[in-house]
């Protein structure tokens, strides 16, 4: 476990005494089906062989071939490489010299560590501010360092999870922590999405409703004023304000079951907004 492989390395061989001999037989007929062909082949061209005649010789030719090839296919099998060039993630530790091992069984994982993949699942409402190679950053969840990996969005699922009703997406990056990133690590993936318009995003207790209408309520020099709003997306104690510019505006968060427009107010400001 731990260990760098390549493709050419050997990660499992198996007893190949019946195969190869086989492969070897195979091997034999093979080549006598193809002597037997060429010679039928002169004949045919001397006149001496019929076209029946080399027509058997011809399906027999290939017949062997086809035998051969698929003795050779089961002899490459008694050895097990890695497609890829990579580390070994897991190994199944009861596979020991001597065992038997049936058709399908896993024997290693290997991973290549020069990429990273994370694998997200968003909503309805975020899967369309997401397009192909929108840039992302991918932050390990346990390291204290703002450091982040950047990456970008590879593929977008063109239908949700029956499960989960979630829509994947495929966030890819270059490794740059290999010495410390393993192949299973939890993280937090941010996307910066080139479609998202942006918004003001206000406190939810912040609005009043009056007679059916929502306001929000602004102090302007030491004066109350009302502005008449929209509202859009709720997120937790945040709602986003669709229809009126509050940039830079001081906004009154506190004492509004008794706000009026045009009283006099004192106000102290508390945090900003966005």
């Amino acid at each position: 476990i731990g260990d760098s492989i390549t493709s050419t390395d050997d990660l499992l061989n198996v007893d190949d005494t019946i195969s190869k001999l086989s492969m070897d037989q195979a091997k034999q007929q093979y080549d006598s089906a193809l002597l037997d062909l060429k010679s039928i082949e002169a004949f045919y061209e001397k006149g001496t062989a019929s076209l029946v005649q080399l027509t058997r010789a011809r399906s027999s030719a290939n017949g062997a071939k086809a035998f051969y090839e698929s003795s050779l296919k089961t002899f490459k099998d008694s050895t097990i490489s890695s497609s890829i060039n990579g580390d070994v993630a897991w190994k199944d530790e009861s596979i020991t010299k001597g065992n038997y091992l049936n058709q399908g069984t896993k024997v290693a994982r290997i991973v290549d560590m020069s990429s990273i993949r994370v694998e997200i699942s968003l909503g309805e409402r975020q899967i369309g501010l997401i397009t192909l190679g929108d840039k992302a950053e991918i932050r390990l969840s346990y390291l204290k360092s703002d450091s982040a990996i950047i990456g970008k969005v590879i593929a977008i699922a063109a239908g949700s999870d029956i499960s989960t009703g979630s829509f994947t997406v495929i966030v890819e990056a270059e490794n740059s922590h290999s010495e410390i990133l393993r192949s299973g690590m939890s993280c937090s993936v941010s996307i910066e999405s080139d479609s998202y318009i942006p918004q003001f995003i206000v406190p939810t207790d912040s609005i009043v409703t009056r007679d059916g209408i929502e306001y929000l309520f602004i102090d302007r020099d030491g004066i109350a004023e009302p502005l008449e709003i929209k509202k859009g997306e709720v997120s937790g104690n945040r709602t986003v304000i669709n229809n009126v510019e509050i940039e830079d505006e001081l906004l009154i968060i506190s004492g509004l079951s008794t706000m009026k427009p045009g009283i006099k107010v004192n106000s102290r400001t508390v945090g900003t907004s966005g």
